[in-house]
C-alpha cells in the first residue's frame, strides 16, 4: 500500500523542495496544501505532479504522515485534525 505524505504549507521553498524529493520515492503519494495566492513554487510542484489543495482539515484524513512548515502551529485546522486522528505530524 502506498505511503501518503501530506505537506501543510507546501509552497514555501524548503517545503516544496522536500515534497519534490519525497515524490520521487517509489509508491509515495504526495499532496500538500497552502494559500490560494500563486507562488513561484506552484509551477515546480505542478511539474512534479504534486496536487496543491486549499487548506482543509479533510486533506489529512487519508494521510499516513503530515509534514508541516514551522509557520503553522498546532492550532492550524489540518494539524489539529491529524493529531486527532493520531497521524504522525513532523515539523
Amino acid at each position: 500500500m502506498p505511503l501518503h505524505i501530506h505537506f501543510v504549507g507546501i509552497k514555501g521553498t524548503g517545503m516544496s523542495a522536500l515534497a519534490q524529493i519525497t515524490a520521487k520515492i517509489e509508491g509515495a503519494i504526495v499532496t500538500g496544501s497552502d494559500v490560494r495566492q500563486r507562488f513561484f513554487t506552484d509551477s515546480i510542484l505542478e511539474k512534479a505532479g504534486i496536487n496543491v489543495l486549499d487548506f482543509n482539515p479533510d486533506n489529512v484524513v487519508n494521510a499516513d504522515i503530515v509534514v508541516t512548515s514551522a509557520a503553522y502551529d498546532d492550532t492550524h485546522p489540518e494539524i489539529k485534525k491529524a493529531k486527532e486522528l493520531n497521524i504522525p505530524v513532523y515539523t
